[in-house]
């Protein structure tokens, strides 16, 4: 990623939000200092054709693993676009499955507009349905489809995420991930006016995560709800480098949250250990 000539930066719903991979220059983390941190990367596209998506997927497994050895994450989140549309389900779905293994953390996915397999497949593949959920101590993390068989692009479940949003209401931290934005501010988005009506009473979400638009690597508001998107690692288009979203809960309450050029903090720190 190109240089910026300067870091925004400000605290907005309890969160200190940066802007791009320029913090890779500028952030120093402190493990001390954080309570939980987790990784958001998206649009892997395995088996696509005319790109090197092996690579591509090999690549962000070995960076976001030596990042995990300096600053250690209980998990991460492939938000969608597993695999590419144009090949069969099977084939890619479990070479991609196979490949996630090497992650050296416990990872999860969001089932995206090219994920065209059935409900059955994708929880035969994952062992979890399509919405799914887990909780780490008093944060809950809900992770629902915007797609079918199909490939169409859809709001998300209402009644699940109403069912789920009910259940953790008491909760301190939601963070919710979503393939598709469900609003229309980017080109690729859907406006799904019933689920920004119900996210809004509640008042314990953090964020929602989005990646579909590879493009978009920044951070959109809805009612001081922070809509982040995690540009794109795999695919034939999008931001011009191949990062992931860091998010970390501080031991203070606040959450900060940056896009990762991974190759750009890893030559810092050996720099800094030499």
């Amino acid at each position: 990623m190109k240089r910026r000539d300067f870091i925004q930066k400000l605290i907005v719903s309890g969160f200190l939000l940066f802007d791009g991979s320029v913090l890779a220059k500028n952030l120093y983390i402190v493990n001390e200092e954080v309570k939980l941190r987790f990784y958001v990367a998206s649009d892997g596209h395995y088996g696509q054709s005319n790109t090197p998506y092996k690579e591509y997927h090999s690549a962000l497994i070995e960076k976001m693993n030596q990042f995990h050895l300096l600053y250690p994450a209980s998990f991460v989140v492939l938000n969608g676009d597993v695999i590419d549309v144009k090949h069969d389900e099977k084939q890619y779905l479990t070479s991609a499955f196979n490949t996630y293994n090497n992650f050296e953390m416990d990872f999860y996915v969001t089932k995206g507009n090219h994920d065209q397999v059935s409900a059955d497949f994708w929880r035969e593949t994952w062992g979890y349905p399509q919405n799914h959920d887990f909780t780490i101590r008093n944060t809950a993390f809900l992770l629902g489809t915007t797609s079918n068989e199909k490939g169409d692009y859809l709001c998300p479940d209402l009644n699940w995420f109403k069912t789920k949003l009910n259940l953790y209401r008491h909760y301190d931290y939601i963070f919710i991930f979503l393939h598709i934005t469900p609003n229309d501010w980017t080109k690729y988005g859907v406006k799904c006016t019933e689920f920004l009506n119900l996210i809004d009473n509640h008042k314990n979400i953090k964020a929602i995560f989005n990646g579909h638009d590879h493009n978009q690597d920044g951070i959109k508001f809805y009612n001081n709800i922070p809509f982040m998107f995690d540009g794109r690692f795999g695919g034939s288009w999008g931001t011009d480098y191949r990062g992931f979203r860091v998010v970390e809960i501080l031991n203070n309450g606040i959450i900060q949250t940056y896009m990762m050029n991974p190759d750009e903090k890893i030559k810092q720190y050996r720099l800094e250990q030499a």
